[in-house]
């Protein structure tokens, strides 16, 4: 069986920006300003666990998208890999933030909240087009 690839792409951008790993890094660290090393790891590993409502509802809407054991092994690996993704990001935050600066940190999160606002409009528009309001491009 050959993988939907666009589908992938698509879901691994909307749980990225959605999770945001990059823009979470300087929030940790001012979260956790007098902790050593340790108690750092262990609050890291338990910030992977916690789910927002807009991850809930990503994940909602991409298996929606792709109804079935293949949409929902999909998702649930790339929601893996950007977890892990977010568990390294939060354990590598205070050199992060050293070698990028906070500028470069608020132009990702700009970049992403950017991307995530065009993945919301197409998410509406093709659930418009799905019940007929508008006529799909393409």
């Amino acid at each position: 069986m050959i993988p939907d690839t666009a589908y992938m792409i698509t879901a691994f951008v909307m749980l990225l920006v959605v999770i945001d790993p990059i823009a979470i890094a300087p929030l940790f660290l001012a979260m956790t300003p007098n902790m050593t090393s340790a108690q750092r790891e262990r609050i890291a590993r338990r910030a992977v666990l916690v789910a927002g409502p807009g991850v809930i509802a990503s994940v909602i809407l991409l298996i929606g998208r792709k109804p079935g054991g293949e949409g929902l092994e999909i998702v649930l690996t790339i929601t893996a890999v950007v977890l892990l993704f977010m568990y390294i990001m939060l354990r590598l935050s205070s050199r992060l933030e050293q070698a990028m600066g906070k500028v470069a940190i608020n132009v990702f999160t700009r970049i992403f909240d950017m991307l995530l606002a065009a993945l919301s409009v197409q998410f509406v528009l093709d659930g418009l087009a799905e019940f007929g309001f508008v006529t799909p491009i393409g």
